[in-house]
């Protein structure tokens, strides 16, 4: 019994052909899941740095100073004080040998002149006090603003470098899903045609064994 080729090889033809393009789309679903397996393990490797947010952040503690530790003391206040009563004692006596002053009046000269000068004294020892207090006062508010305004600052770069970070991951994850996704959908596809595929080539398999066993492949 010879065998009939034309429907053997038309059977064969046909399965082999749909054999084939299974297998090439199994191929290149599986090409398509090493790219983008690449794509992602890329993404990784670029995955931003987590910051060090100490690094802004310095001890401030060495640029405060106590503005009342140099408080200078009124001495001046108190050499003119000396000075001006030596001199209104001095100008008494001259009074009293020039006039002939009695004992009683030279001295009321004397402690009036002195109490003049007193109040002088004591006029530029209190403001030069009350500058003192108001300069401390004036370096004390300094420094309070100037201590803000740093950690304004060292705020604000830990406020730039968190938000930096937190975008740079946010971007990264959603690309990292999004191919994440493709790779299981071409893992799905790839799956499907090598499915195909075997299936395909049980059929063939079993059409053209039923094809031999009937009869249909003799002539």
């Amino acid at each position: 019994m010879a065998i009939n080729w034309l429907p053997l090889s038309m059977d064969a033809t046909k399965h082999g052909v749909q054999i084939y393009q299974s297998n090439k789309r199994q191929k290149e679903y599986n090409k398509k899941q090493a790219d983008n397996m690449l794509r992602i393990n890329q993404l990784k490797a670029s995955r931003a740095e987590i910051p060090d947010l100490s690094e802004p952040i310095q001890d401030l503690s060495g640029t405060l100073s106590n503005p009342y530790a140099n408080l200078s003391v009124a001495t001046k206040a108190a050499e003119i004080q000396m000075e001006q009563s030596d001199i209104a004692l001095a100008n008494t006596l001259d009074t009293i040998r020039a006039t002939g002053m009695g004992a009683g009046g030279a001295t009321a000269l004397a402690q009036a002149a002195l109490q003049s000068k007193n109040a002088v004294a004591a006029s530029i020892e209190t403001q030069e006090a009350k500058n003192a207090e108001l300069a401390a006062k004036g370096q004390q508010d300094l420094e309070f603003l100037q201590m803000q305004e740093k950690q304004r600052v060292q705020a604000a770069e830990v406020d730039a470098l968190t938000y930096s970070f937190e975008a740079q991951e946010a971007r990264t994850n959603a690309d990292l899903d999004f191919e994440a996704g493709l790779q299981q959908r071409y893992e799905q596809m790839e799956y499907d045609a090598r499915l195909q595929k075997e299936q395909q080539i049980n059929q063939a398999t079993a059409e053209i064994t039923t094809g031999f066993k009937e009869g249909d492949y003799f002539k």
